[in-house]
């Protein structure tokens, strides 16, 4: 799929590396200073060993002497540096240099710290989006808000983005869900029935994953360690499945009995599409993610934890991030438009109210649907 790029393994690939003392880059700390080696034991000094240590010395102008860093040096504190690999044959986790598991990857000693930089991180992401955002050329894109179990409002929606698409034939059509199809709303199952059966035909759709997907599924895994799940919008999930449940519960036993009758209950389609759902997508200018990024990190090192249910520091966060990000999650009065994001959550299952977003070119516009009130 050209002008789009998405990760549906999240950020659990095979070759994640996690730094054991990333909080020194975080702090500020100069991780490739190298260390003062100890004079014990009555080493012997070579020559060579003499000569680098030579440079790293040189007058200031009032005569005093600075420490200056020599590149050779820092290999020393390189391989000092450790960090965690994930093997790709048997997932096992385990600590290495990371100069050597960049000698491994063939990273040029040139290019170490740059490397290294970016695999913890914190390298400095892309230049930011010049201008005005651009959709991908020839791509009309809609990107809907939370649903949260509201069929009724989706099911009105859907029509309008139709009969928008009818309106501009010669454009490709693509559909963005920003997640959280589940939980809240009096109908998870029927929306989840809705979005598996191709609910725009012909028009490229995108499934993310919101939070509230990945609480449904922890609760499968573990209900006991995940019973928090049920407080904010899983009972009323497991309701339209039919399965009796309440805020609160932390028996063991019953905990494990839901567990139980949900597993039973969830169709197999259910389970797959919520097993699929992909962390986050990008056309054109803009990255498509549930809840936000955590500014100052590239997209392909944001933390999945991030993608779904982070707030702050992205809400408040002025920075001009790789692209401009449309997310929901955090409920608006009414969308939301800033330089560096979109926000589109109107709160479906609160106000009665589900928006999508509609971008082509540099232009924007929005679609909205509200629940009619009787009497």
């Amino acid at each position: 799929m050209p002008q789009n790029q998405s990760s549906p393994g999240g950020l659990k690939q095979p070759g994640t590396v996690r730094p054991t003392m990333g909080h020194a880059v975080a702090r500020g700390h100069h991780p490739f200073r190298p260390r003062r080696r100890g004079g014990g034991g009555g080493t012997k000094q070579t020559d060579d060993a003499a000569h680098r240590r030579a440079p790293l010395r040189e007058k200031r102008g009032n005569g005093k002497l600075k420490r200056r860093i020599h590149p050779a040096k820092c290999v020393y504190a390189v391989q000092a540096w450790r960090i965690r690999c994930r093997d790709s044959a048997t997932t096992r986790v385990y600590n290495r240099p990371v100069f050597m598991f960049a000698r491994e990857k063939s990273v040029g000693s040139g290019k170490l710290r740059a490397w290294i930089a970016d695999r913890l991180g914190f390298a400095a992401p892309p230049s930011a989006v010049a201008g005005p955002p651009s959709m991908a050329p020839g791509v009309r894109l809609y990107a809907i808000g939370d649903v949260h179990g509201e069929l009724d409002l989706l099911d009105r929606l859907l029509p309008l983005i139709v009969a928008d698409m009818a309106g501009c034939p010669d454009r490709q059509a693509v559909a963005v869900f920003l997640g959280d199809y589940v939980d809240r709303g009096p109908d998870s199952r029927g929306v989840l029935d809705r979005l598996i059966g191709d609910p725009l035909p012909g028009v490229e759709t995108r499934f993310l994953a919101g939070n509230h997907e990945s609480a449904l599924l922890d609760f499968i895994d573990d209900p006991v360690a995940n019973a928090r799940w049920l407080d904010f919008g899983g009972a009323e999930a497991l309701a339209s499945y039919g399965v009796r449940a309440s805020v609160g519960v932390r028996d063991r036993g019953r905990l494990k009995e839901l567990r139980d009758q949900l597993v039973d209950r969830l169709p197999d389609a259910h389970r797959r599409f919520l097993e699929a759902l992909e962390d986050w997508a990008v056309y054109g200018d803009y990255a498509f993610v549930h809840a936000g990024i955590r500014p100052g990190r590239t997209l392909k090192r944001q933390r999945r934890d991030d993608l779904l249910w982070l707030r702050e520091p992205f809400l408040s966060s002025s920075a001009r991030h790789e692209k401009v990000i449309v997310h929901g999650h955090t409920i608006v009065d009414a969308p939301e438009i800033h330089p560096n994001r979109i926000a589109v959550d109107t709160g479906a299952y609160a106000t009665g109210v589900l928006t999508a977003v509609v971008l082509d070119g540099t232009e924007h516009s929005f679609l909205q649907v509200g629940k009619t009130r009787s009497g």
